[in-house]
């Protein structure tokens, strides 16, 4: 009686709910009711779920390199290992799928393939040299039809992208707002749209998911709220398949760009204030971009690097601490100029969302320029060198288009001034800094105390006992205050 455990693997994740890994189960099984002497021992079993056997990832950090360390250790001597074929244990190059055999057999380990039922062992191959012949040729053939399939497939690919690149729709695996003739679904790309705009507006992912399946009902193309945020980054949504438009548009730009927007900016603190200390989530440390958190005191808190708080002295080389009066004080002076600043970028809307376009463009293209100049740095490659300088280009064009459209001054608030601060006086101090917060005011305090808000910077200085207050000079005027206690 032998000791029989098995060896599983698929390519692709999608194959584990489908018939690759349900065929696998089924051959295991036959084969150990018509050997019911061995026993098999399902938890030494190992497993390769997604990943291919064509570049050896497998057999150096997969669960056959594990199998073929615990055979060079000696504990599967003796042992069974049931695989379906040939090309589960390997894909490889002929030479590197034999020696893979041989590390295995070597050490008193049967192999059998189960489609061929065939067995391969030290014994075999030195009795019968044909199966050698066999297993060459196979290892040969499973490893031709894997650089077959990869022909075919970038053949495939680089047709689309060219079609792409040309502007001409291409056939790719579409999301749920198509329809099976690659057009959009009219109901479908309606139910997206307001998607993408209740999520712009605050809503979550999980009112989001309550919404889409009020919508589409049993067309929901979700299990759970999960694949909201998926839908919200797919980039079909504007048309898009390999960085170019090739596909009908359900998403306008400006509407995606305000989307990636507040994925990237949204945090639970922008819609929660705390009640004893409101400025929370509006004063941030310059070092580590991370919100400032309160010391408190009976008479004279204060505010420090929440990073090294949490985390200790090595986390943020900020260790100042910065009174809360002074923050304050800040607060109160520039939370007009925060709100007239974003009643303006909300004022004109069209401008706006130019703006939102071009932002989200040039962090696309910086995106892109990162993962070429990691992919240049591991060898030269003339191609991508000639993209890296088209790209920065585009960049050099981007930046100088955002940075105009940010100069212009001629965007009219939507609201007075006067009206602004008088509705702001009538508000609550909490719900008036979730307001400020929402509005984008942002207090950075840096190492070296200084401080900036809303394009004024500041240098902050130690309460000073003889003057009984805080000095603080603006670095923009040159003018000092001296913030008293309380």
């Amino acid at each position: 009686m032998a000791k029989v455990i098995r060896y599983t693997r698929f390519s692709h994740h999608g194959q584990q709910s489908g018939s690759s890994i349900e065929r696998q189960d089924r051959m295991v099984g036959d084969w150990l009711k018509n050997n019911p002497e061995h026993e098999f021992l399902p938890d030494l079993s190992f497993e390769d779920l997604g990943i291919s056997g064509w570049k050896g990832k497998h057999a150096s950090t997969g669960g056959l390199s594990r199998l073929l360390a615990a055979a060079e250790e000696g504990k599967l001597d003796g042992f069974i290992v049931l695989v379906e074929a040939v090309d589960r244990l390997s894909r490889q190059a002929p030479l590197d799928a034999l020696d893979l055999f041989r590390r295995i057999l070597t050490h008193g380990v049967t192999i059998i393939t189960l489609e061929d039922s065939q067995t391969y062992s030290t014994d075999t191959v030195t009795n019968d040299p044909s199966k050698l012949i066999v297993l060459a040729s196979k290892v040969s053939q499973a490893n031709q039809y894997s650089q077959n399939l990869s022909r075919r497939i970038k053949g495939s690919y680089e047709s689309r992208r060219k079609k792409a690149a040309a502007g001409e729709q291409v056939r790719v695996r579409l999301p749920w707002w198509f329809n099976g003739d690659g057009d959009l679904d009219p109901r479908k790309s309606r139910v997206l749209v307001e998607l993408f705009e209740e999520y712009v507006s605050g809503k979550g992912e999980r009112q989001l998911y309550r919404l889409l399946e009020k919508r589409l009902g049993r067309d929901c193309p979700y299990a759970d709220p999960s694949g909201i945020k998926r839908a919200l980054k797919n980039r079909k949504a504007i048309g898009e398949w390999d960085g170019h438009k090739c596909l009908p548009q359900a998403i306008p730009d400006e509407l995606w760009y305000a989307a990636q927007n507040a994925i990237t900016d949204r945090r639970p603190a922008k819609v929660t204030q705390s009640r004893t200390w409101p400025l929370s989530g509006i004063v941030y440390c310059g070092e580590c971009d991370v919100p400032m958190t309160i010391k408190p005191h009976a008479t004279a808190p204060n505010m420090m690097c929440q990073t090294r708080a949490r985390k200790g002295t090595d986390a943020c080389e900020h260790k100042s601490t910065y009174g809360h009066t002074v923050l304050d004080w800040l607060r109160a002076a520039h939370e007009l100029d925060a709100l007239t600043r974003n009643a303006k970028e909300k004022g004109n809307t069209d401008r706006a969302a130019d703006l939102v376009v071009l932002r989200g463009r040039r962090s696309d293209t910086a995106e892109a320029m990162q993962n070429l100049v990691k992919v240049l740095e591991s060898g030269y490659v003339e191609a991508m060198a000639k993209r890296a300088q088209e790209l920065q280009a585009e960049l050099d064009a981007l930046d100088s288009q955002v940075a105009a459209m940010e100069a212009e001054s001629n965007w009219v608030p939507t609201l007075d001034p006067n009206d602004l601060n008088d509705a702001a006086n009538e508000m609550e101090l909490v719900d008036k800094c979730r307001m400020l917060q929402l509005a984008g005011l942002r207090i950075t305090i840096y190492k070296d105390q200084t401080i900036e808000v809303e394009g004024h910077r500041y240098q902050y200085a130690k309460y000073d006992r003889k003057r009984k207050g805080y000095p603080l000079v603006s670095l923009t005027t040159g003018i000092e205050e001296l913030i008293h206690k309380g």
